[in-house]
């Protein structure tokens, strides 16, 4: 007898959740429409950068390495990822030379570009 109890007692806790239904009557919130968005031409040619707008930004980031008496390389690139331009200014040296990382001592560590030579204008774009 008590095994039979345990087991009406066992699937009570399931027939209560099954009981547990969702209910019609709650109201729900309209769906936001879209707004009306102009055709993506018109966005693509508003965002795109022309060699001009490059140009530009080339020049101010010049000037103000100058303003701050300053040396560097200055890259450019779009929201993608690709370089637009890369340039440098009052660099004395053409390479750098990659700094080796921890464990670099140990043969298993020196792997990779440690101590080697690169071009300033890879690292700038790096």
């Amino acid at each position: 007898m008590l095994k039979e109890l345990l087991k009406i007692f066992s699937y009570l806790p399931i027939v209560l959740l099954a009981a547990c239904g969702g209910s019609d009557s709650v109201e729900k919130a309209p769906m936001p429409q879209p707004s009306a968005l102009p055709p993506d031409d018109t966005l693509v040619a508003a965002k795109r950068l022309l060699p001009e707008d490059v140009a530009g930004i080339l020049d101010q980031a010049i000037e103000q390495m100058i303003a701050r008496g300053a040396t560097g390389v200055v890259s450019i690139s779009d929201r993608v990822g690709n370089i637009l331009a890369v340039s440098q200014h009052g660099v004395s040296t053409r390479y750098v030379q990659v700094a080796p990382g921890p464990g670099a001592e140990t043969a298993a560590g020196n792997v990779g570009l440690q101590s080697a030579l690169v071009p300033r204008t890879a690292v700038a774009i790096s």
